[in-house]
C-alpha cells in the first residue's frame, strides 16, 4: 500500500494542512512542536483505528468546534481510496476514488486493502509503526509485558479462549446429552412389563385358539360335502344347457356348409375360364420379358459410353483454358523484362546521388564539432548562472519563511499567555479541591445509607421472627418482650431509619448538583496544563527561530557575492548576452542539416537496396513463369493425343440412344399380353384348391348331421339324472353350516387379535430391553467423550505457546537474514518463548549467546529492526512502514548506525515515512517534507 495525501483541518496544531507523499522513503523534517507526530497520529487514528494520545475532542485546535482527517491512499489492489474521519464525533467514511462508491465494513476492507493478516490496530501499533524507540523497548520489557504484547500480535490467546469458552460449550453439551440419555433410561425402565407373565398368557390364549380351530375344521368338512352335492346339481344343469347350445350351433353349421358348397362350385367355374386366357397370352408375355432384358443391357452400355463422352468434353475445355493461360504467361514474361531494364537505369541514378550526398555530410560533421564545443561552454556558463539565481531565490524564500515563522510564534505566545491568564483567573485548583471534598461527602452518605438499609432489613426480619412473642431458639415465651407492643417497637425503628435515609438522599442530590460540572473543570485544568506546556515549547522555539533568521540572512548575502565573482571571472556582462551567443551558434548548427542529410542518405541506401531486391525478384518471377509455361504446353500435347484417339465417341453415344428408343417402342406393343397373363395366372392356379375345399366341406356336412342326433340323446339322459336330487333341502343345510362357521370364525378372529396384542406387548418389552442396553452403551460412550473433552480442554489452553514457537522459528530465519544484510556479520537471531524466557531475544555467535539487554545500543537497534521487518513480511503484504523520531536520545554515532540499518530494510518497501527533527535520513529520502 502507499499513502498519497494527508489533509488535516483543525487537528491539534494544524488548522489547514495538506501534504503529499511519494513512493520510497518520505522524511517529515521539523523542529519539536511543529506537529510531526500529530500527522502520524492522524494516519493511525483514521486508517488503522489506533488510539490517539487523548480523546478526540481534546485533539481539536484550540478555539475550534470541529475538524477532520482526510487520507488518500493506494490499496494493494492498485485502486486509490479516501478515508475521512470527523472530529470530534469520530465518524469515518471509506470511498473508492475511481467511482466514488462508499464501502461498508471499514475495518475488514482496510485489512484487505492494506494486506494485513490479523487485527488491524494491533499489527499497526506493534509492527507497521515504530514510535520513539518503542521498537527497541518492547524487546527490553519485563517477561510478563513481553508475553502480553506478542501474544496479542500472534493471536495465540485464541487457544486459551477455545479452552475456556468453546470447549466448555462442548463439555456442557456432553453433560446435557448424558442427562437426557439417563432420563430416557429411567422413563423406559418404569414402563416395562414382566416378559414371563406375558409369555404365560400367550400360551393360554393359543390353547383356546386350537380348540376353536378343531370345531371349525369339522364344520368346514360338512360344508364341503354339502358344497359338493350342490356342485353336482349345478354341473348337471350347466351340462344340459351346454348340450342344448351345441345342438343349436350344430344345426347352424349344417346350414352354412350347404351354402359354402354352392359358392365353391361358382369359384371353380371362374378358375377354368382364367386358365384358357393364360394359355392364349403366354407367348406375348415371354417376348415382353426378352425385350425388357435387351433394353437393360443397352442402358448399361450407354452409361459407359456417356462417361467417356463427358471426359472427352472436359479435356476440350481444359485445352482451351490452357491456351489462354499460355498467352497470358508470355505477356507477363515481356512485362518483367521491361521492369528489369527500368530498375537498372534507376539504380545507376541513385548510386550517383548517394556519392554526392555522402561527401557533403562529411564536410558538415567537422563544422558540427566546432559549433558543439562553443555551445557546450556557453551552456555550462548559463547553467551555472541559473543555479546561482535559483539558490539566491531559495535562500530569499527560506529567509522570508523563517521571518514569518518567527512572527507567528511570537503571536501564538501572546495568544497562549492571554488564555493562561484567563484560566488562572477562574481559580480552577480551589474549585476542583472543593468538588473532591463534595465527592468524599457523597460517598460517606451513600455508605451510611447502605448500612441503614441493612439495619432496616434486619429489623423487618426480627419482627417476622418475634411477632409471636416466642423465642426462636428456646421455643418458649420470650421474657424480654413481656408488656411490649412488638409491632409499634419495630415500626418506630424502621420509620426512624427511613427518615435518616431520606435526609441523606436529599443531601446526596444537592452534592450531585454541585459536582456535576467537575468534568468541565477537569477539562479546563487539562487545557491550562497543555497551554503552559505549549508556552514553554514556543518560547524555546522562538529563540531557535531567531537564530535561524540570522543564519539564513548570512547565507543569502554569501551566495549573492559568489554570483558577482563568477561573472567577473568569466567576463560575463549578462545572462541575456550569453543566451544570444548560444542561440546564434545553435542556428548555425541547425542550418548544417546533418540529421536531414543523414536521413536522406539512409533513404537513398534503402532505395538502392530495394532496387537490387526488386531486380532479383523479377528474375526469379521470370524463371518461375517459364517453368509453368513448359508444364502447361506439355499437358496440352497429351490432351491433343487423347482427343484424336477418341474423336468417334459422340457418334457411338447417339447410335446407342436410337437403339434403346426402338426397343422401348417394341416393349410397349407387348404390354397388353403381359397384363392379361399376369391378371389371370393366379385365378387359374386356384382351381385345384377350390376342388379340394369342396370335398372337405362335403365331409364336414355329413359329420355334423351325425353329431346332431348324438346331442339329442345326451340331453334326454342328463335331464333324467337331475330329477333324482332334493335341491331345496341341500341349500337349507348349507346355509346353517355357513352361519355356524361364521360364529366360530368371529371367536377365532377375536382370540387371534388377543394373541397378537399380547405378542406385540412381548415384542415391545423385548425392544425396550434392547433399547435399555443401547442406552447403557451410549451413556458409557458419552461419559468417555466427556472425559476426553475435559482432558483436551486442559491441553488446548497451552497450544498457543506451541503455535507461537513455530511462528518465532519462521521469524528467526528472516530476521537473521535481515541482520546479516544490515551488519555484514554472521550471528544468528534466536527468539525463545520457553517458560523461562517468555519472548526473550538472543544474538548467538560461534561461542557467544547474548540476551537482548546485554547487546550494545547499535546491536539492539539492528536486531529489533531485523525482527520487525521479518514480522512485517509475515503479518502484512502492505510493504509500508512508519518510524516516529527513531533517533530520539541517540548520539551521532548511534543515529548514523540506526539510519544505515533502517535504510537497508526500507529498500524492500513500497513506501516508508520517517518523522524526525534532525537530518540523519535526509540523503536516503526520496522526498523531504519540511514543517
Amino acid at each position: 500500500m502507499k499513502i498519497n495525501r494527508v489533509h488535516l483541518e483543525n487537528y491539534r496544531v494544524h488548522e489547514n494542512l495538506d501534504i503529499k507523499f511519494s513512493k520510497g522513503i518520505n522524511l517529515l523534517l521539523g523542529k519539536n512542536g511543529k506537529g510531526k507526530s500529530s500527522i502520524l497520529e492522524a494516519i493511525g487514528t483514521a486508517l488503522f483505528d489506533s488510539k490517539a494520545r487523548s480523546i478526540l475532542s481534546e485533539a481539536l485546535t484550540y478555539g475550534k468546534k470541529s475538524g477532520k482527517i482526510e487520507i488518500e491512499f493506494s490499496g494493494i489492489d492498485g485502486e486509490d481510496y479516501t478515508i475521512t474521519k470527523k472530529i470530534p464525533s469520530g465518524g469515518s467514511k471509506l470511498c473508492r476514488i475511481s467511482d466514488g462508491v462508499t464501502l461498508d465494513g471499514k475495518t475488514d476492507k482496510i485489512r484487505e486493502l492494506c494486506g494485513i493478516n490479523g487485527d488491524v490496530k494491533n499489527i499497526y501499533d506493534n509492527i507497521i509503526v515504530a514510535k520513539q524507540n518503542e521498537f527497541v523497548n518492547a524487546f527490553k520489557d519485563t517477561p510478563t509485558n513481553r508475553e502480553a504484547i506478542f501474544n496479542a500480535i500472534f493471536n495465540t490467546d485464541i487457544y486459551k479462549k477455545i479452552g475456556e469458552k468453546d470447549l466448555l460449550k462442548v463439555q456442557q453439551k456432553y453433560e446435557s446429552n448424558l442427562s437426557n440419555e439417563q432420563t430416557k433410561f429411567d422413563t423406559i425402565s418404569s414402563k416395562i412389563i414382566d416378559p414371563d407373565q406375558l409369555e404365560s398368557l400367550l400360551v393360554e390364549k393359543n390353547t383356546k385358539k386350537i380348540d376353536i380351530s378343531n370345531k371349525l375344521d369339522q364344520l368346514l368338512i360338512k360344508e364341503q360335502e354339502l358344497e359338493k352335492l350342490l356342485t353336482n346339481i349345478q354341473e348337471l344343469q350347466n351340462k344340459i344347457s351346454t348340450l342344448k347350445s351345441k345342438y343349436d350351433y350344430t344345426s347352424t353349421t349344417i346350414t352354412n356348409c350347404q351354402l359354402n358348397i354352392e359358392k365353391i362350385k361358382v369359384a371353380i367355374k371362374q378358375a377354368q375360364q382364367a386358365e384358357i386366357i393364360v394359355k392364349e397370352n403366354t407367348k406375348g408375355y415371354k417376348n415382353y420379358e426378352l425385350v425388357s432384358n435387351e433394353i437393360e443391357q443397352l442402358k448399361l452400355q450407354r452409361k459407359t459410353i456417356e462417361e467417356k463422352k463427358n471426359y472427352y468434353e472436359k479435356l476440350e475445355k481444359e485445352k482451351t483454358k490452357n491456351e489462354s493461360h499460355i498467352f497470358k504467361l508470355n505477356a507477363n514474361i515481356d512485362t518483367i523484362q521491361n521492369n528489369i531494364t527500368t530498375a537498372n537505369e534507376l539504380l545507376l541514378e541513385k548510386n550517383t546521388n548517394f556519392g554526392e550526398l555522402n561527401s557533403k555530410i562529411n564536410i558538415n560533421k567537422s563544422l558540427e564539432l566546432e559549433y558543439n564545443e562553443k555551445i557546450k561552454l556557453l551552456s555550462q556558463q548559463i547553467k551555472k548562472l541559473e543555479q546561482y539565481e535559483a539558490e539566491i531565490s531559495n535562500k530569499e524564500k527560506i529567509l522570508d519563511n523563517t521571518k514569518k515563522d518567527y512572527d507567528n510564534i511570537e503571536k501564538n505566545i501572546k495568544d497562549i499567555q492571554k488564555s493562561i491568564n484567563d484560566l488562572n483567573s477562574l481559580n480552577i485548583d480551589d474549585t476542583l479541591q472543593n468538588l473532591i471534598l463534595f465527592e468524599s461527602q457523597k460517598i460517606q452518605l451513600e455508605k451510611e445509607n447502605h448500612t441503614l438499609n441493612t439495619q432496616k432489613i434486619e429489623n423487618k426480619d426480627a419482627y417476622e421472627i418475634l411477632k409471636t412473642y416466642q423465642c426462636p431458639y428456646l421455643k418458649e415465651s420470650c421474657e424480654n418482650l413481656k408488656g411490649k407492643n412488638i409491632e409499634n417497637f419495630f415500626s418506630e425503628k424502621i420509620l426512624k431509619i427511613d427518615n435518616t435515609i431520606a435526609n441523606n438522599n436529599k443531601k446526596i442530590e444537592e452534592l450531585n448538583i454541585a459536582i456535576q460540572d467537575k468534568s468541565k473543570w477537569n477539562e479546563k485544568k487539562s487545557k491550562l496544563i497543555l497551554l503552559q506546556e505549549n508556552y514553554k515549547k514556543l518560547g524555546l522555539e522562538l529563540v531557535t527561530t531567531k537564530k535561524e533568521v540570522e543564519n539564513n540572512n548570512l547565507a543569502y548575502n554569501l551566495i549573492t557575492t559568489q554570483l558577482e565573482n563568477f561573472k567577473l571571472k568569466n567576463n560575463i556582462t549578462s545572462k541575456d548576452e550569453l543566451n544570444k551567443q548560444y542561440l546564434s551558434f545553435k542556428i548555425q548548427l541547425d542550418n548544417l542539416n546533418i540529421l536531414e542529410n543523414s536521413k536522406e542518405l539512409q533513404s537513398l541506401e534503402k532505395s538502392i537496396s530495394k532496387i537490387h531486391t526488386d531486380i532479383s525478384m523479377y528474375k526469379t518471377q521470370s524463371e518461375n513463369i517459364t517453368k509453368e509455361l513448359k508444364t502447361i504446353e506439355a499437358k496440352n500435347t497429351e490432351i491433343n493425343i487423347y482427343l484424336k484417339d477418341n474423336k468417334d465417341i459422340i457418334t457411338q453415344f447417339i447410335n446407342i440412344n436410337n437403339n434403346i428408343e426402338i426397343k422401348e417402342h417394341e416393349l410397349k406393343s407387348l404390354e397388353q399380353s403381359k397384363n392379361l397373363y399376369l391378371e389371370n395366372l393366379s385365378k387359374s392356379n386356384e382351381k385345384e384348391k377350390f376342388v379340394a375345399e369342396l370335398d372337405k366341406t362335403t365331409l364336414v356336412l355329413e359329420k355334423e348331421i351325425l353329431e346332431l342326433s348324438i346331442l339329442k340323446k345326451d340331453i334326454e339322459i342328463n335331464e333324467a339324472s337331475l330329477k333324482q336330487y332334493d335341491t331345496s333341502k341341500i341349500s337349507q343345510d348349507k346355509k346353517q353350516v355357513t352361519f355356524d362357521i361364521g360364529v366360530l370364525r368371529e371367536e377365532f378372529g377375536k382370540i387371534i387379535s388377543e394373541i397378537e396384542t399380547t405378542q406385540k406387548q412381548l415384542n415391545e418389552t423385548k425392544k425396550d430391553l434392547d433399547l435399555l442396553q443401547k442406552l447403557t452403551d451410549n451413556i458409557k460412550k458419552i461419559n468417555t467423550k466427556l472425559e476426553l473433552t475435559k482432558y483436551f480442554r486442559e491441553n488446548v489452553k497451552n497450544m498457543g505457546k506451541e503455535v507461537s514457537k513455530n511462528m518465532l522459528k519462521e521469524i528467526e530465519i528472516i530476521a537473521t537474514e535481515n541482520f546479516r544484510k544490515i551488519t555484514g556479520r554472521g550471528e544468528k537471531i534466536i527468539w525463545s518463548n520457553e517458560d523461562k524466557d517468555k519472548y526473550l531475544v538472543y544474538l548467538v555467535g560461534n561461542n557467544t549467546k547474548l540476551k537482548f539487554e546485554q547487546l550494545s545500543g547499535g546491536e539492539q537497534v539492528a536486531v529489533a529492526i531485523s525482527i520487525r521487518s521479518a514480522m512485517s513480511n509475515i503479518f502484512t503484504d502492505s510493504k509500508f512502514s512508519i518510524f516516529d523520531e527513531p533517533t530520539n536520545n541517540l548520539d551521532s554515532e548511534k543515529r548514523q548506525s540506526l539510519a544505515d540499518s533502517i535504510g537497508e530494510i526500507l529498500k524492500n518497501l513500497e513506501q516508508s515515512i520517517i518523522v524526525t527533527h534532525d537530518d540523519t535520513f535526509k540523503e536516503m529520502a526520496e522526498k523531504v517534507i519540511y514543517l
